[in-house]
């Protein structure tokens, strides 16, 4: 009997009814509700959210459930990582609005890059008022192990920016498209719409080469992986993407230029030897790939992109909030997520 329960779950896990997450939106307050939530502005990290488990999405994002947090008074890593952003955004927006040259070590310059750098990072997390030894590694990590600046993650950072012979410039930081409350970043106005879907969200850096019209996205990393082909291609990795085609939004607005996508990069702030650096996402596979290629490349990933996402958008419009679909749900979706307490997926798959 238990065997037979176990298989009709399985087989009937996605039957449309409201047990396994399909809300009947054809009642009138509801079907409003949806469609008032649908006509919102999403982050992309939302429908990353949504297109690994719907479920997850709904208990988030509709219910507005929030797991019980230990409260603490120390910055967490991941606001030790926001404190790197805002450092990297300061430096590259002095050194641009001055017109500072980039140079390489040895020379007057870098020596001159370096003071501006670690002023600004020593102003920044002085402000934060950390006490913990976990705080205090990762405070050494970025400004220097034992005082030594030049073991740091800003040191790396420099050393690896004034290396840079590619024609791709730094000239876009932190800039944000749709409603994102105004910080000290750069700020588009225009939301990016997908069909009916409205999208908002900030892209670390925007790389150009000014002579032949193209662009690179570039995301910073304290930790993580880079995005692999079928994490791109299945939907489940949209960030990258999604910034390809706001960049070129972006660029138009500033520029009034038709530039075109060239690559999305992860850029590791890892401290750990040989994971620093930049790290281009592979869209094709084996071998290299001309310029024009790539944006081809990257154009078709796009295609499929848009599909996805509106896919997306109709289902949280019509209620379609059902457990993870994904045949490797429990690595992409099921680990350590807050809500496998209640949702169920343990006894429909086990």
């Amino acid at each position: 009997l238990k065997n037979k329960i176990r298989e009709n779950r399985e087989e009937n896990y996605l039957n449309q009814n409201t047990y396994n997450g399909f809300i009947n939106t054809d009642e009138g307050k509801i079907r409003e509700y949806f469609n008032e939530f649908a006509e919102r502005e999403f982050s992309v990290s939302q429908l990353e959210v949504f297109a690994k488990c719907p479920f997850k999405y709904f208990s988030e994002r509709v219910l507005k459930i929030k797991p019980i947090e230990e409260p603490t008074e120390e910055a967490e890593p991941l606001e030790l990582g926001s404190v790197l952003h805002s450092i990297l955004y300061e430096f590259y927006s002095k050194v641009t609005e001055e017109e500072i040259p980039i140079n390489m070590q040895g020379t007057e310059e870098f020596l001159n890059l370096k003071k501006i750098l670690f002023e600004i990072a020593e102003r920044k997390i002085a402000s934060l008022n950390l006490n913990s030894p976990l705080a205090f590694f990762e405070k050494e990590k970025i400004l220097g192990i034992e005082g030594d600046k030049e073991n740091s993650i800003l040191y790396k950072f420099l050393v690896e920016e004034t290396e840079n012979e590619s024609k791709f410039k730094p000239k876009y930081f932190e800039y944000s498209f749709g409603n994102i409350p105004k910080r000290n970043t750069n700020f588009s106005n225009r939301t990016l719409e997908i069909g009916e879907l409205k999208l908002r969200g900030t892209i670390d850096r925007i790389d150009i080469d000014e002579e032949n019209k193209f662009f690179n996205v570039v995301d910073y990393k304290l930790k993580g992986k880079k995005p692999t082909q079928n994490e791109l291609y299945e939907g489940l990795s949209l960030q990258l993407p999604v910034y390809l085609m706001a960049g070129k939004q972006i660029l138009e607005e500033e520029t009034s230029e038709d530039y075109s996508n060239h690559e999305m990069i992860i850029y590791s702030l890892n401290f750990k030897e040989g994971k620093f650096g930049k790290d281009p996402v592979n869209v094709k596979g084996r071998g290299k790939s001309t310029a024009n290629e790539k944006t081809e490349l990257n154009n078709n990933l796009i295609d499929s992109i848009k599909e996805k996402l509106g896919e997306y958008h109709n289902k949280i419009k019509n209620g379609e909030y059902h457990l993870s679909t994904l045949e490797n749900r429990e690595e992409k979706a099921c680990n350590y997520c807050d809500f496998q307490s209640f949702c169920r997926v343990k006894e429909v798959f086990e």
